[in-house]
């Protein structure tokens, strides 16, 4: 079994919200995140249920430390996707028919075979907040996707954070406890 240093609740991290200083540090840090990658993809004797714990530790303290609203990031550089449910439910909240909400704010990816915004920054960021934050797409609540199975989805980790501080901090704070350099 690995060692794991764990949080005291008093104590406090240190978190890095400025997205430029985090995109320079993930490009510096591009082969020891690879290394990491590589780590937590084999590392067979640590448990998944150990892993997404732990996650969630680090995670909800992350999440008490940075308010997503100074941010807004994942809006700038992210394409909101939609299923037909939000969908329904946005156009409706605006007063438009899905017909026109589609053609105005979305685009059809085939590749993906799912709608997302035409534009970026998504054209519903106002001021680093969702102006349709109560009906906003069900793929922007579940963003950052920290509560999904990390071991599996390592490599979008790795991507999300470049662009979200949240993930970003997770990463380092995972790195810190569970990995020898």
């Amino acid at each position: 079994m690995v060692g794991i240093r764990t949080i005291r609740p008093t104590e406090v991290m240190i978190m890095e919200t400025n997205i430029d200083k985090i995109k320079q540090s993930m490009k510096l840090k591009e082969n020891e995140n690879y290394k990491f990658y590589s780590f937590i993809k084999r590392k067979y004797d640590f448990e998944d249920k150990n892993l997404k714990r732990l996650v969630e530790e680090i995670t909800g303290k992350v999440w008490s430390q940075i308010d997503c609203s100074k941010c807004g990031n994942c809006c700038r550089e992210v394409y909101a996707t939609f299923n037909e449910n939000d969908i329904s439910r946005i156009s409706k909240k605006l007063g438009i028919s899905i017909e026109d909400f589609k053609n105005q704010y979305l685009t059809y990816d085939n590749s993906e075979q799912k709608f997302e915004t035409k534009d970026l920054p998504c054209p519903f960021l106002k001021e680093n907040s969702c102006s349709i934050h109560e009906y906003k797409p069900e793929a922007c609540v579940e963003f950052p996707y920290l509560h999904r199975d990390i071991r599996q989805r390592m490599h979008g980790l790795l991507e999300r954070a470049e662009i979200c501080p949240v993930v970003y901090n997770v990463l380092e704070e995972l790195k810190s406890r569970l990995w020898r350099k």
